[in-house]
């Protein structure tokens, strides 16, 4: 199973189990995985499960400030790797190949690939 983590901030980790379903990601509180943020449309991107390939694509939903995966803005579907960081607007999510028992063993994982920006990182230390 897969995962997606919201790394915006450090303060407030969050894990979205995927479960091998297709997902909406967006503000509206029908999408799976809800991002409660302005600068996110309604309904912005979809994740879907490939059950062939077992792999998951996004793309976006024509929403206003697009979707970028790692840093590039997409035109097209695009297949996903651990790892990958999604930008919606201005929340940074990464993409996880895992499934994690809880928001904590998500937020351990994104400590240690450094997947929080350096001020996150600084506040969590110190």
């Amino acid at each position: 199973m897969a995962s997606i983590i919201n790394v915006t901030s450090s303060e407030r980790p969050e894990h979205h189990p995927l479960r091998n379903k297709t997902a909406e990601l967006g503000r509206s509180p029908e999408c799976a995985v809800q991002l409660v943020d302005d600068s996110v449309s309604r309904h912005h991107a979809r994740l879907t499960y490939e059950r062939a390939s077992n792999s998951y694509t996004v793309m976006d939903l024509g929403s206003r400030n697009g979707t970028r995966v790692n840093g590039e803005l997409l035109s097209e579907p695009r297949k996903l790797a651990d790892g990958d960081a999604i930008s919606l607007g201005s929340v940074s999510l990464r993409f996880a190949e895992e499934d994690f028992g809880d928001d904590q063993s998500a937020f351990e994982r994104a400590m240690l690939e450094k997947w929080f920006g350096e001020d996150d990182r600084n506040t969590i230390a110190g």
